[in-house]
């Protein structure tokens, strides 16, 4: 009777090691599932972040290359106008007769 009451006993507390064993896998798996879960939403407002950046630096790139062409043209125009300059292959004519 002795061996059956111990043999129980050994069956019981492996049962109870075995619950808890898997009683901390499963608070260790729900831990890690919250973590992705977390790192999946700052991953998304990285990207958005991101994608607004581009924005930004799209419309900075149209208005430098807009920025270059308008100064291209006032000094182009000023060449012109202040000093009588052209362009190489550009023919400059001037009506003497006008008014």
């Amino acid at each position: 009777m002795a061996a059956k009451r111990k043999k129980h006993s050994t069956n019981r507390l492996l049962v109870i090691a075995m619950a808890v064993f898997v009683g901390i896998c499963s608070f260790k798996i729900v831990g890690t599932q919250m973590k992705i879960s977390e790192k999946q939403y700052q991953l998304k407002q990285l990207e958005q972040s991101i994608e607004e950046q581009q924005k930004i630096n799209q419309e900075l790139e149209n208005q430098l290359e807009k920025g270059k062409t308008d100064q291209n043209e006032a000094i182009g125009k000023a060449a012109f106008e202040q000093y009588g300059y052209g362009y190489p292959d550009e023919h400059i004519y001037i009506d003497s007769q006008a008014s």
